[in-house]
């Protein structure tokens, strides 16, 4: 049984949709690197931004090898770097945001991952077509908008943005082997396209965080010199 509509043979092109959209990924990861280069010194000062870039260009490439050579290998390549951009924007977001301690972002973090667990054992792996794995972060998008807007953030437009895409998008990598009949390559590929928008947005706020908070450094020092 093969786990998408697309694929119907064990051939390296077989899902060339669902692969080549991956590029949605890489682009994403650009524009950001783009915005990240432009502003002096951001890569040695945040250097969680930057390597988020990095990891959401390893999901576009361990996505494109699972959809051209799916093994065991391949779905590493595609599931790991994954839980890793899913775990350091957590941690990000808690501390350059929420500005919570050490403390209280570590109960957060591990309360998330404890979570994370307990799906995976309650439910099979192939529930809602393996989507129930990203059950947990979409609950905890939806916590981040409730708390953003409850703090009166400023960027918290950039999160109400991205559950609502990544909420669509869930639905789009859900529904993929029901349309099979209809749709014969299968909906995989509108996941691909909306979740990297979603990295794309996700990260846009930290570094609209960061860009803001160098401005009030600066408009602080100058009010110094006065």
């Amino acid at each position: 049984m093969y786990h998408y509509c697309e694929r119907l043979t064990s051939n390296f092109w077989a899902e060339p949709v669902n692969a080549i959209t991956n590029v949605a990924f890489i682009i994403a990861a650009f524009l950001l690197a783009l915005k990240q280069l432009r502003s002096p010194n951001n890569i040695a000062k945040y250097p969680d931004i930057a390597l988020l870039v990095t990891l959401i260009t390893a999901i576009g490439i361990g996505s494109f090898l699972w959809h051209t050579m799916p093994n065991r290998i391949t779905e590493w390549a595609d599931n790991v770097p994954i839980l890793l951009f899913i775990s350091l924007y957590l941690l990000s977001f808690l501390y350059r945001i929420a500005e919570l301690n050490i403390l209280v972002i570590l109960v957060w973090f591990l309360s998330y991952h404890i979570f994370n667990v307990g799906i995976q054992y309650i439910f099979p792996a192939n529930t809602l077509n393996g989507s129930i794995f990203y059950l947990p972060t979409l609950i905890t998008l939806f916590i981040i908008v409730l708390y953003t807007r409850y703090i009166r953030y400023t960027f918290s437009s950039y999160f109400i943005k991205a559950v609502v895409v990544f909420t669509i998008s869930v639905i789009f990598r859900t529904i993929d082997f029901k349309v099979c009949g209809t749709i014969s390559i299968g909906t995989h590929f509108i996941w691909h396209i909306m979740n990297a928008y979603v990295l794309y947005i996700l990260t846009q706020a930290l570094m609209e965080k960061q860009d803001r908070l160098r401005q009030n450094q600066g408009v602080r020092a100058l009010l110094r010199h006065l």
